[in-house]
């Protein structure tokens, strides 16, 4: 048998090919950025929810996908009424960020949700974004909406 003489044969081609990439561009896009988020609920009577909130920030460059707001870094029962509660999120450089949309999932008794306003601090940029809701998300209240699209603010 010429056992030898196949396996030479059969592993003279490479096993894998070079391709040349643009590596800064793959390096810029998959840099991760850190955004600090403050959620303002509203001081009304009922202001506050205890349904799951979620958020989706959109730059564009892209969008951090829905992330729910499980834990506030500053207040042990969050979205209550006329606080202020502090999330970090990390995602893809967005860019400019220019609009979030941010629902609940109207779990729980008192889903019902004043949101007055939405930060967004890029760490990396120091850039701010603030968008105001001052609105109702709820089954029940105003427009009976518990899913919001908000633009950033202009100034």
């Amino acid at each position: 048998m010429n056992h030898k003489r196949l396996q030479s044969s059969r592993f003279a081609e490479p096993f894998c090919r070079v391709i040349p990439c643009n590596c800064s561009f793959i390096l810029h896009s998959i840099l991760t950025h850190t955004y600090n988020v403050s959620v303002r609920t509203g001081d009304m009577y009922g202001a506050g929810t205890d349904a799951n909130v979620f958020l989706t920030i959109y730059g564009d460059l892209g969008d951090t996908g829905e992330r729910k707001l499980a834990k506030s870094e500053n207040n042990k029962n969050k979205f209550e009424r006329g606080e202020v509660d502090r999330f970090t999120i990390e995602a893809v450089d967005l860019g400019q960020v220019f609009k979030i949309r941010i629902r609940h999932d109207n779990t729980m008794v008192g889903a019902d949700w004043y949101l007055d306003q939405v930060e967004v601090y890029d760490v990396e940029t120091e850039e701010v974004y603030m968008f105001l809701c001052e609105r109702w998300l709820s089954k029940k209240k105003e427009d009976k909406q518990i899913d919001r699209i908000v633009y950033v603010k202009v100034c």
